[in-house]
């Protein structure tokens, strides 16, 4: 039904070109905005925003006019039909969000967009984006796109920031307070700046980096997601409301948990751990830390773990547990084994 729709608006074009009489009939006061992209315009007609409904690479100005919300992410098969200009769009200035995912764009200005608030723009080939003029946005998804850099000095209203799988280096979050949740994962990052000022975040992913130290004392926080880094030191003891840790595939030789007493999910696979003291986090259920260099681990004082995984610790043949302790699934090598006499 779509190739169908698509035919059309392609044969409209060829016949608008050739004739003049499908060109709109212009009120005195009417302004005419230039659409080049002929894919963002089709897109604009099919909404029943372009209202003389012919592909003509143009648009009144007055079809703009309380224009809040415009999607124009790409959900066909036909790769041709993506929109690579999105120019047209500063005309729309009365909008608050904007969805252009999967779209093919290597550039846009919305400079003139400053009422923007929600703006996802992910699945693109952006390597850079201005929004410094864009002051209200408090949601922003520039994830897929080939970004080596992006300035946040301006969006000190952002709550959610997801910029996944992005070449970018270096990053600084030191203006945007307001972030909720932060989103990192799979870029080049060997520095994060600013952290001690987002507050009130909840949830930060920094995962799939180059990262090879880092402290976080965010009270509030409750999720941090830090494995596939080059991590060799790691303090979170700020951070008293953590509920889950995952920090597999790193270097690190120690790790301190004692404040993190709310911790329910401490996953520590593939690091150089030699001993974890885990008396403080009696919340904790999943436990994952082989592939370590432990040599003793004692779990009785955690009584609602049900899920330990220990294997591959070549000097831990001891796990001490409490008499009333059961846990559900327990990953480990046949020589070792759990006591409740205590090891020695």
């Amino acid at each position: 039904m779509k190739s169908n729709i698509w035919k059309a608006i392609v044969l409209m074009v060829v016949l608008s070109s050739c004739n003049k009489e499908n060109d709109p009939v212009l009120q005195d006061d009417s302004v005419l905005i230039t659409i080049p992209d002929i894919n963002f315009e089709a897109q604009l007609i099919e909404k029943g925003i372009d209202s003389d409904g012919v592909v003509n690479h143009q648009l009144l100005s007055e079809d703009t006019d309380g224009v809040t919300m415009l999607d124009l992410t790409f959900e066909g098969t036909d790769s041709d039909q993506k929109i690579i200009d999105l120019t047209g769009i500063e005309a729309f200035k009365d909008l608050l969000t904007l969805l252009v995912e999967d779209n093919a764009l290597t550039s846009v200005s919305l400079s003139e967009n400053t009422a923007l608030e929600r703006l996802n723009i992910n699945g693109n080939m952006l390597t850079s984006i201005d929004l410094s003029t864009n002051n209200s946005l408090s949601y922003l998804d520039a994830s897929f796109n080939e970004l080596e850099e992006i300035d946040l000095e301006a969006n000190i209203n952002l709550d959610t920031l997801r910029l996944q799988v992005n070449p970018i280096k270096a990053i600084d979050v030191s203006s945007n307070v307001n972030l909720v949740q932060l989103n990192l994962h799979a870029n080049e990052l060997t520095s994060v700046v600013g952290l001690d000022a987002t507050t009130k975040l909840l949830s930060l992913n920094l995962s799939w980096n180059y990262l090879e130290e880092l402290t976080i004392n965010l009270p509030l926080l409750e999720g941090l997601n830090v494995e596939q880094n080059l991590l060799h030191t790691l303090n979170v003891d700020g951070s008293t409301s953590l509920r889950y840790l995952i920090a597999t595939t790193n270097a690190l030789e120690t790790l301190n948990v004692d404040s993190n007493v709310a911790l329910q999910t401490l996953l520590l696979s593939a690091n150089q751990i030699a001993a974890i003291n885990l008396e403080n986090n009696e919340n904790l259920n999943l436990l994952w830390i082989s592939s370590n260099q432990l040599q003793e681990l004692d779990v009785s004082k955690l009584p609602e773990l049900y899920d330990l995984s220990i294997g591959r610790n070549s000097d831990l043949s001891c796990i001490k547990i409490a008499s009333d302790q059961s846990i559900a699934t327990v990953r480990k090598e046949e020589r070792q084994e759990l006591s409740v006499n205590g090891c020695q």
